[in-house]
């Protein structure tokens, strides 16, 4: 399994009482010129793997999951996103998460129409994909109005046709899912991903759910292609300390902004 670390400052103790998306702030957090340089190299180091892997496809299509929530899981989705438009890559980020979504808010946008309307049939691929200003080469799939079957509408037949026509459209398709530890509508479009990133948050995720979600997850054909570590104090780990890398260390210290560390 190829592993993938995201390394992002962790948030302070009385921070990981959050149980509402409503509550998290999410400005500043999505990739811009202000983002702190070991955060930046951190997505493009994750890119350049995701790549790698599925260099032979032709639009691969990463779904985003977690064992539970509050792990960073959307803010990750929207950012690889952001990080694969920006090397010019017809980039679709979709919020497949129709339970609990948050990509809205990740970009401060409001569609009409959204996932649960396109793949209920009360819209067009047309008028349910949107264009993200900041970023030329990004779209974007809002949730949606939340639906009574979300589960379902990702197993439809038609999904399959709609992440077909979407494929032809686009370079690469990331897919913000639901926690897969808690719903199985992850599991439910795993014939129509190509692989799954998997991300655990450091001194939160504990390993026995972790490896039990990821069982499950193989037990029903999903391919894992790594872990992102989420939430790990960079500043404790030797590695960075290496003279070899000391300037990567240097640039994270005085670049780091107040707190970057991501929530979904």
């Amino acid at each position: 399994m190829n592993i993938s670390r995201f390394f992002m400052r962790k948030k302070h103790k009385e921070d990981k009482s959050v149980s509402s998306h409503a509550a998290i702030k999410y400005k500043g957090k999505i990739l811009n010129e202000k983002t702190p340089f070991a955060v930046a190299e951190a997505f493009k180091t994750l890119r350049t793997n995701l790549l790698y892997t599925t260099n032979s496809e032709k639009c691969p299509v990463f779904g985003v999951v977690s064992s539970y929530q509050n792990t960073g899981k959307s803010l990750i989705s929207a950012n690889l996103a952001v990080a694969f438009s920006m090397m010019n890559k017809r980039a679709l980020l979709i919020d497949a998460d129709m339970r609990k979504p948050v990509q809205h808010r990740c970009f401060s946008m409001r569609h009409e129409y959204g996932l649960s309307e396109l793949l209920s049939g009360q819209c067009t691929i047309d008028q349910a994909v949107t264009s993200a200003e900041q970023y030329p080469n990004l779209s974007i799939i809002l949730a949606g109005n939340i639906p009574p079957n979300p589960q379902e509408l990702l197993a439809y037949e038609q999904t399959k046709r709609i992440f077909a026509q979407l494929r032809e459209r686009f370079d690469v398709i990331i897919v913000d899912l639901p926690p897969a530890g808690v719903v199985a509508d992850a599991m439910a479009i795993s014939t129509l991903v190509t692989g799954y990133v998997f991300v655990v948050r450091s001194g939160e995720s504990d390993a026995p759910t972790v490896n039990e979600t990821i069982n499950n997850m193989k037990q029903m054909n999903c391919t894992i292609l790594g872990l992102v570590l989420n939430g790990y104090d960079i500043k404790s780990d030797n590695y960075y300390r290496d003279r070899k890398y000391g300037r990567y260390y240097y640039y994270y210290r005085r670049e780091q902004s107040p707190d970057n560390t991501s929530r979904d």
